[in-house]
């Protein structure tokens, strides 16, 4: 089982690296009495999960140097106290947020 380093590692190489991708995580807005907060940056790609602020973003900039910029709202806490996030990529045409049922897109079909 890799250590949560690795698979950061991993999440950060693939934002980089791979020009059409796709991250699915589950997170949890409270880890250890405290808020989860989580920030993923890689080459002209970053992702945030922020309950405190009440959002999700994701950003990027296109091969084009299109600038892509997907926010949606944390609403009432989830009932499991957890959010399936999605977000995809593709460096020419742009991306695509998911958080349990909502989707936010910018050049990617919703």
């Amino acid at each position: 089982q890799p250590s949560g380093a690795s698979v950061v590692e991993k999440l950060l190489t693939g934002m980089k690296e791979l020009p059409i991708g796709s991250i699915v995580l589950w997170l949890q807005e409270v880890v250890d009495g405290r808020p989860n907060v989580v920030r993923l940056s890689a080459g002209t790609k970053s992702f945030l999960f922020d309950p405190v602020a009440r959002v999700v973003e994701f950003h990027m900039a296109t091969s084009a140097g299109r600038s892509v910029d997907l926010h949606l709202p944390l609403e009432k806490p989830a009932p499991n106290g957890r959010y399936f996030i999605v977000f995809i990529w593709d460096n020419s045409k742009g991306a695509r947020l998911h958080v349990n049922d909502k989707v936010s897109a910018d050049g990617l079909g919703g």
